[in-house]
């Protein structure tokens, strides 16, 4: 338990800490009309990698201490940023939060639409069930702009997925082969980031130097 919280201070003090510098530097730049696109992505690729060592710093640090007591806590990140897809980053980041929404939104609206016939087809009630319990996600962060766009642009990219993952004949005859899985990995990660750059409502940052001119 001692080791688990060690850890998890680190991720927040050493790595949480020193990363959110380079989004700082970068957020100045954007001010001073001096960024540029290869610094904005960087800096928002530090935002994301900043928020995961907080919140995966943190759980750890939790379970690190629930063991000193005696407790057992589930794993509540999964290496996200390794993840294949969209559907994949959401079963691995914040475990306990995705899976509750899963569980109380995503499940119980599937079945009420499927009860009342309101969307013809598996699919189509799968995508809708994506855009509604990512759009309460959003909600949930806060009732702001950004965060109603991220958990818009989310719910997109999951009933997008889902499509691929149901329809696409590329995707399936390709989604085995080592090549197309570290280009999945590749996509993902670099949607997940420009998601973050929603998130924090800084979406020139991610732009950077395109807007500058």
């Amino acid at each position: 338990g001692a080791r688990r919280f060690t850890v998890g201070l680190g991720k927040k003090v050493l790595l949480a800490n020193s990363i959110g510098a380079l989004w700082d530097a970068e957020l100045a730049a954007q001010s001073a009309g001096t960024l540029t696109v290869v610094g904005g992505w960087l800096g928002i690729a530090a935002f994301g990698f900043q928020i995961y060592f907080d919140f995966s710093g943190y759980s750890d640090m939790a379970i690190g201490l629930g063991r000193m007591f005696g407790f057992r806590f589930l794993e509540n990140f999964n290496y996200p940023y390794v993840s294949r897809s969209v559907t994949e980053f959401w079963r691995r980041w914040h475990i306990s939060l995705s899976t509750w929404f899963r569980d109380f939104v995503f499940m119980r609206f599937t079945r009420w639409c499927m009860r009342r016939h309101l969307v013809h087809g598996r699919l189509r009630t799968a995508q809708v069930a994506f855009m509604v319990d990512m759009l309460v996600m959003g909600l949930w962060h806060g009732i702001a702009p950004c965060y109603i766009a991220y958990g818009a642009y989310h719910g997109l990219l999951l009933a997008i997925t889902e499509w691929m993952r149901k329809k696409s004949r590329f995707y399936r005859a390709h989604r085995h082969q080592a090549w197309f899985r570290v280009g999945l990995r590749f996509v993902t990660l670099q949607l997940v980031i420009f998601g973050f750059a929603i998130f924090s409502g800084q979406v020139e940052v991610a732009l950077g130097g395109v807007l500058n001119g």
